[in-house]
């Protein structure tokens, strides 16, 4: 049986006005998210997991999954396969810049995933995540609907940890937006840490980002090109 875990939110840092927005913002049901986003002011969370933080209960296995990265020709054959995951160009563009892609497999199908990059990678809307060589970056992040509850994201960050600490790397950063609340508690409750935010601020044709301390100090920045 799946235990409960109960790691509440860290207090987030900042000015007590900054307080008030985040808290707000954390949640996608408080008016606070939606007045920012009319507004034209969005609020990305910076992530990171290290392989001395992860919470070890993410090990377990009960379900005596296949837990690892995927080859090359494994990856092509499910973006031929199961298109729904991730679409053939998609891979491709991936395993060109040299990004691996960590999954969980069922009976060989593929059910949970996660990929890793250590170069600059798009995050969303032409936003470029670029980020200190210590460390990996992990982007589209997806579980199969069937086996959502199962904790099989965390199963397979464990894994790949014990892979990037082996490899001389300190952690896996990520950007989640703050309205997501479902994955930063995922976040966190298996190990994780909020590291900083940025606030990307559009008036008209002209953009603002904005980063706090803690993504300047781990070298985890989003640009525009």
């Amino acid at each position: 049986m799946e235990q409960a875990y109960d790691k509440p939110l860290p207090k987030p840092r900042g000015s007590r006005l900054v307080d008030l927005i985040v808290r707000f913002a954390l949640h996608p049901k408080r008016l606070g998210y939606r007045i920012l986003g009319r507004a034209g002011i969005t609020c990305f969370l910076a992530g990171l997991v290290t392989p001395s933080e992860i919470d070890r209960r993410c090990f377990e296995n009960p379900g005596s999954f296949d837990v690892r990265f995927l080859s090359e020709a494994e990856i092509q054959a499910v973006a031929g396969r199961q298109g729904n995951l991730f679409v053939p160009e998609f891979a491709q563009r991936a395993l060109a810049k040299g990004d691996r892609c960590h999954g969980v497999l069922d009976s060989g199908e593929l059910v949970s995933f996660t990929w890793y990059s250590a170069g600059a990678t798009e995050l969303v809307d032409g936003l470029i995540a670029d980020f200190h060589p210590d460390y990996v970056y992990g982007y589209k992040s997806f579980t199969h609907p069937g086996y959502r509850g199962r904790r099989l994201h965390a199963l397979s960050l464990a894994h790949a940890l014990r892979r990037f600490a082996s490899e001389g790397l300190k952690g896996v950063l990520g950007f989640v937006e703050a309205e997501n609340y479902s994955s930063v508690r995922s976040g966190l409750r298996a190990g994780g840490s909020i590291l900083g935010r940025v606030w990307i601020i559009s008036l008209g044709s002209r953009t603002w980002l904005l980063h706090t301390a803690g993504c300047r100090r781990a070298g985890l920045r989003l640009s525009r090109p």
